[in-house]
């Protein structure tokens, strides 16, 4: 007590005050001089850049008052000397001006009423523009008029005031006062809150220490401050709760470690993903409940006790040793596909994740595999390629009828005209015959593409399919063998929506495929039935059938097993895409040398009521044209040159005017220059470079919203919206179109037009 008592007695006031304490003390201690260094500074340049300022106005003004009255000094006249400089008056800067002769008697007094400045003091300004001097609160400017020879004519004296400039100073003195006050207090307050913050964690370590040293071991330490006291508190923190650990750490881990294995134990046996684990030698450790289903055990004691190594689970024991192998050198390997052998012998494919498990001397003692089922998702890939391929060809197939259709324009177009010419010549009559019959045939193949590339006509309606199917059947038994006995039966009432002609061209493929693959005769039976919402036609036959690579692509374009020449291959990929297009579903099932099932679903029509038309055709007129209908200019629109020649002859014959134009671009620039005398209608192609036949009509309807537009195109008129209020257009000619349809819907539409008219 004693020596505590003396070193209180001894301390200075200083050593009393605490450890922030001396350090607020010592840090405003070293911002004192800081203060005053800033304040002398700022005094200092003050005081420099306003004398600075000073000498050069009164410079420039002494100066300015020299070139003012040197015509009067140098004339000696003390009026003309006055007016020169009485705008002094009016300067309460300046305290007095004086103008000398060059003799230094003083010519003119202003302002103030100092003694006249010597002769001597006058001669200092001889070599300067001007001369300064302090006196107390003046500052004295002299400055030297010379005349046109540049000698000495007189002198000006100049008294400024420095009161102005002393109260700038003082006032800069007194902002820089407050501005070092300012920044000195925010500076102590930013000091004073900072140790703050700094000592408050110091404060409460020293009582953690002591509840600790008291042996309170629940104590801890906000750790929610800033560096480096923030790991001191982490580090006194985790400190505290090691030493309460402790003492049930042993007891912890144990619970953990049975917690851990009950936890993975359920979680093994309750994944939905199969897993098992084997060890070194494959013998099966464990096994869940998904590996046994997928694999078709009753449950996994089964499956363990049925194969007791996984080697046996593979379809290729080689393979099962590559990965094993992988799996020691890599330590895990992740997705790759494998083939597993199921309880009855069939195959699964599945992705495998292999992850090696080691002991505690880090030696390996297990596999762990997980294995992933993706049988289903192969045969959804093959799917998916299958119907990409068949994607790819129908636009190939688009594209390429799109461009047969122009050609078989051109063809049947001259050969009509040529058949005309020489109609007297029954020989070349007959070679003209021959190619418009091949060019019919070419037309019905390109619908057969279009059909297959999902750009045909295509009608909706209530169709009764027994209707159909009796006239399907009936055509076959008059042109196919005899040897083959074909049958209709099923439910007579079933209708469905759809286009008849191209049902009825469905069947007929179906059939006539049918009767080709019994050669030797057998039963071909159509049967009808109800399928929930679709109605399920069924074409069997007793045939000699399809292997599995035949059937892999039965709906192919162009895929055929009959020789070159018996046909085009073209048939089965046309009734897949007319099937689909009208909402329905075909599937096929066969055998070889045990004959081919396709199995159509098409959707139920409910009523007439609830059908919906989507398709808008019009149809060619028959009736004759009158003379009056048989005059007008069309402006005909299409790439080909060749197709333009043909359609302008072919209205040229009808009593029609023609202009032409090779682009959608030189269309609309016709119809812009020909101001009032428009063309009466345009014959627009629908497919073309540029800017297309569907923007141009949109401009023409914008520019000309009454003009005839008739349209044509290869594909049908559906690919067209007929909601669109901008493509309207008033006619359709189907590309290849023959003279007589051509003109015949020409016709029509100007002549429903003179009608309006009339």
């Amino acid at each position: 007590m004693s020596i505590r008592a003396v070193e209180k007695v001894d301390k200075s006031p200083i050593q009393r005050l605490s450890f922030v304490g001396q350090l607020y003390l010592l840090l405003a201690m070293a911002a004192l001089p800081v203060f005053v260094i800033f304040m002398l500074s700022v005094w200092w340049n003050e005081s420099y850049s306003l004398e600075k300022m000073l000498g050069r106005y009164g410079h420039s003004l002494v100066g300015g008052f020299a070139e003012s009255a040197r015509l009067g000094v140098q004339l000696e006249d003390t009026r003309l000397v006055r007016d020169a400089v009485a705008g002094v008056r009016a300067m309460d800067d300046v305290l007095q001006l004086d103008i000398y002769d060059a003799a230094g008697r003083r010519m003119v007094a202003m302002k103030g009423g100092s003694p006249p400045v010597s002769l001597a003091s006058l001669r200092q300004a001889d070599g300067n523009k001007s001369l300064n001097t302090t006196l107390g609160q003046e500052e004295r400017f002299i400055a030297v008029v010379r005349g046109s020879g540049k000698d000495i004519a007189g002198y000006v004296v100049m008294d400024l005031s420095r009161h102005r400039v002393r109260m700038a100073l003082d006032g800069a003195l007194i902002v820089a006062f407050a501005v070092c006050l300012l920044l000195f207090l925010v500076f102590w307050m930013l000091i004073w809150h900072g140790f703050r913050r700094l000592s408050q964690p110091l404060f409460e370590m020293d009582a953690a220490v002591a509840g600790v040293t008291n042996g309170d071991l629940s104590v801890s330490i906000n750790e929610h401050v800033s560096e480096p006291f923030g790991r001191m508190a982490r580090g006194f923190n985790r400190m505290v709760r090691t030493l309460g650990q402790n003492q049930e750490e042993n007891s912890r881990k144990t619970r953990e470690l049975a917690e851990s294995e009950r936890h993975f134990r359920e979680l093994f046996l309750h994944m939905p993903v199969a897993m098992y684990v084997a060890d070194m030698q494959g013998k099966l450790r464990e096994c869940n409940p998904a590996m046994a289903d997928m694999c078709g055990y009753a449950d996994y004691q089964q499956m363990m006790a049925s194969l007791e190594y996984d080697a046996r689970l593979y379809a290729d024991a080689d393979e099962r040793r590559a990965w094993m192998d992988e799996v020691l050198q890599k330590g895990r390997i992740a997705g790759r596909e494998t083939q597993l052998l199921s309880s009855d012998g069939g195959a699964l494919h599945c992705l495998m994740h292999a992850r090696l498990v080691r002991g505690q001397s880090k030696e390996p003692v297990a596999v762990e595999v997980m294995l992933q089922d993706v049988t289903e998702l192969r045969l959804l890939e093959q799917s998916l390629v299958q119907a990409q391929k068949m994607e790819a060809v129908g636009q190939l197939a688009g594209g390429v009828a799109h461009d047969f259709n122009n050609l078989l324009t051109m063809i049947q177009g001259h050969a009509e005209m040529l058949d005309e010419q020489i109609a007297q010549d029954s020989e070349s009559g007959h070679h003209v015959e021959q190619i418009t019959r091949a060019a019919d045939r070419a037309t019905a193949l390109t619908a057969n593409l279009l059909g297959f590339a999902r750009k045909g006509e295509m009608r909706r309606e209530t169709v009764v399919l027994h209707n159909i199917l009796q006239e399907v059947t009936s055509l076959l038994s008059e042109t196919g063998s005899r040897r083959v006995r074909i049958r209709l039966q099923g439910d007579e009432s079933c209708k469905v929506i759809g286009d008849p002609g191209q049902l009825h061209q469905v069947f007929m493929n179906l059939g006539i495929n049918a009767l080709h693959a019994m050669p030797e005769g057998g039963d071909l039976t159509f049967a009808l039935q109800h399928h929930g919402a679709h109605v399920c036609v069924r074409v069997s036959d007793t045939g000699v059938g399809m292997d599995a690579d035949v059937l892999q692509h039965v709906f192919e374009p162009f895929f055929t097993t009959r020789d070159t020449g018996e046909g085009t291959g073209l048939g089965l990929s046309m009734v897949h895409g007319i099937v689909e297009r009208q909402g329905g579903e075909i599937r096929v099932e066969s055998t070889a040398g045990k004959g081919t099932v396709f199995e159509l679903l098409l959707p139920v029509a409910q009523a007439v009521a609830e059908q919906k038309a989507v398709v808008q055709v019009n149809e060619i007129s028959s009736e004759k044209t009158t003379a009056e209908n048989t005059s007008g200019t069309i402006l005909l629109v299409d790439d080909e040159p060749d197709l333009l020649d043909v359609a302008e002859q072919f209205l040229a014959r009808a009593g029609l005017q023609t202009i032409k134009a090779a682009s959608g671009e030189a269309a609309l620039e016709y119809l812009g220059n020909m101001g009032d005398s428009l063309p009466d209608m345009v014959l627009l192609d629908m497919n073309m470079p540029g800017i297309g036949g569907v923007e141009t009509l949109r401009r023409i309807r914008k520019s000309y919203p009454d003009m005839l537009v008739v349209i044509q195109s290869g594909y049908s008129e559906t690919t067209l919206s007929l909601d669109a209020s901008d493509l309207y257009y008033d006619g359709y000619v189907a590309k290849p179109y023959r003279r007589k349809s051509l003109c015949a819907e020409v016709l029509r539409v100007l002549s429903l037009n003179r009608r309006g008219e009339g």
